[in-house]
């Protein structure tokens, strides 16, 4: 039978095979133990008509995992899906052949985050949770399939990249989640050990090592918190740098435009149409132009004299009245 000759000539050969050395000792979920194995593990050639596929044996690999326990032997009659059987029970997504029941799942340890939502495994692709109140559900994706952020979902891994927390080299340090840099991890030993979230609209600068503005090309972008304030993105080889930026008093930061606009109406930013009242400050009087050029955050001056204090009042109340007017 030609099924039976191709395993025969082909797979059934007993090599040892260790974890790989360019990979961690764990691997998605999986602890590779070195243990002499076959291809395709014990078998039983009455399962090879459990499933035949036509469409699903592109590409150059011959043998794969189908799932966790089960193989994919392609031939010329179509996909053949080979349950893993006896000494040989699970199928290991690295080297694509059944094995021992040495090799086993990890157990789950994952720590959720203060805040609520999903998250990726820190050290695998095909698995993510969700968190709500301190308590994580559990996701896993099939063998052939990845984590995707973007859908909270498992996608085919065929033409969607698998996201990993890059911790070489980076102890003590956080890296951001390459998938959804909002959410990030803190490196030792070399990989990722907890998991943390940016507030929204912000993501981890692993630059600065703290939550900035995600800034995706170069210009100003309004804050999440004032209206009044922005941030100015530069890029740089190692990615982009963010700048702290706050408009004039009695302005605001208006994001249509890209520039800090001489207020108009109160809906636009009611924090600059009605300022708080701040003794200590002066009231900066506003450009002729109704276009304002942005000024870099800067420390609030002190009065020299104490005596000020009623003018700074009287300035103060004339402007606002002025202005509901």
């Amino acid at each position: 039978m030609e099924i039976e000759a191709v395993l025969t000539s082909l797979f059934l050969i007993t090599n040892t095979f260790a974890a790989p050395q360019s990979l961690d000792p764990q691997y998605d979920g999986f602890e590779l133990v070195s243990s002499s194995v076959n291809l395709l593990g014990h078998y039983d050639s009455s399962y090879l008509e459990i499933e035949s596929r036509m469409n699903d044996c592109s590409g150059t690999t011959r043998v794969k995992c189908y799932n966790e326990t089960a193989v994919s032997l392609c031939t010329t009659g179509g996909q053949r899906i080979i349950p893993c059987q006896g000494l040989t029970p699970k199928c290991n997504p690295v080297l694509n052949v059944c094995v021992s029941g040495r090799v086993v799942l990890r157990a789950a340890e994952f720590t959720c985050p203060a805040q609520d939502g999903y998250y990726p495994d820190l050290m695998s692709c095909r698995k993510y949770y969700f968190c709500a109140k301190g308590k994580a559900k559990e996701y896993n994706c099939d063998v052939t399939d990845v984590y995707d952020p973007k859908t909270r979902s498992c996608v085919r891994h065929l033409g969607n990249q698998c996201y990993r927390f890059q911790c070489i080299g980076k102890q003590g340090r956080f890296t951001p989640y390459p998938g959804e840099p909002n959410i990030y991890a803190i490196c030792s030993g070399n990989q990722p050990v907890e998991l943390f979230r940016c507030p929204d609209g912000l993501g981890m600068n692993e630059r600065e090592q703290n939550c900035k503005p995600l800034c995706e090309k170069e210009g100003l972008i309004k804050d999440q918190t004032s209206c009044q304030k922005y941030h100015e993105c530069t890029r740089l080889l190692t990615g982009f740098r963010v700048r702290d930026g706050e408009c004039p008093a009695g302005s605001w930061f208006n994001p249509t435009f890209g520039q800090c606009r001489m207020l108009e109406d109160e809906k636009d930013c009611p924090e600059a149409f009605y300022p708080e009242e701040d003794n200590n400050s002066t009231t900066p009087e506003f450009p002729e132009t109704t276009e304002m050029t942005p000024k870099t955050t800067s420390t609030t001056e002190t009065p020299e004299e104490e005596d000020s204090e009623g003018e700074i009042d009287e300035t103060f109340e004339a402007t606002r009245t002025k202005q509901r007017v």
